[in-house]
């Protein structure tokens, strides 16, 4: 839970940093990405926000794959477990003679994936 709060105050900060940089009423300066701030260059007033921007996209970067990471070894494997389970369970009780159901693919079903 930590990890996703800490996720969200930086992706805030992000934004924030991204906004006060290039956003307002009369705003020929600052830069409208980053990519274009490090290519073109900015000028000297707003190298520290391109710094920070850079930084905090890193952070958000790796902070994302240490969540997926973490949910792909953890939650995965417990899932794989489970599904295993419930097959040979099905495959043991003589009451199931079908054992694929693909009524659930439907134009409804279609419709709803994409």
């Amino acid at each position: 839970v930590n990890i996703k709060w800490s996720m969200y105050g930086l992706v805030v900060m992000l934004n924030l940093n991204i906004v006060m940089a290039s956003y307002g009423e009369d705003k020929d300066e600052g830069y409208t990405s980053a990519v274009s701030g490090l290519r073109d260059g900015v000028s000297r007033s707003f190298r520290v926000s391109l710094v920070i921007t850079y930084v905090l996209g890193i952070l958000n970067f790796c902070g994302y794959l240490v969540i997926v990471l973490f949910l792909g070894l953890t939650e995965v494997p417990i899932i794989i477990h489970q599904t295993d389970e419930f097959i040979q369970e099905s495959l043991e009780d003589p009451r199931i003679k079908e054992y694929r159901n693909s009524s659930a693919f439907t134009w409804w079903g279609v419709t709803l994936v994409f």
